[in-house]
């Protein structure tokens, strides 16, 4: 009887450090996922504050600070103008340039 008590203790202090690491690790996307919304909004306010660019049609997306960016852009001059602009947010590690130019 007392093994059988020992063994629900166990199994129950291992049941709430798994469910303690699976709150951890959840937490930890969440922060992920909200610091990525934050940074495509600072890219586009960026690019906004640039109405020369004509960049407000694009599609930006992060993951782990890597930004996106796709859509079409009025010439290839244009396109490597946006890609330096956003590479200058804070934040941004990398600019993944899948734009097109619209002569294309």
């Amino acid at each position: 009887m007392k093994n059988r008590f020992l063994i629900a203790a166990l199994c129950a202090a291992v049941g709430f450090a798994n469910l303690s690491i699976a709150g951890q690790a959840l937490a930890q996307a969440t922060d992920a996922e909200a610091q990525d919304a934050a940074l495509v909004d600072k890219v586009k306010t960026a690019l906004a504050a640039h109405p020369e660019l004509h960049a407000n049609h694009l599609k930006v997306a992060s993951k782990n600070a890597e930004v996106t960016l796709s859509g079409k852009v009025g010439d290839s001059s244009n396109l490597m103008a946006i890609a330096r602009e956003v590479q200058k947010v804070p934040g941004v590690k990398y600019v993944n340039n899948d734009m097109m130019p619209s002569d294309m």
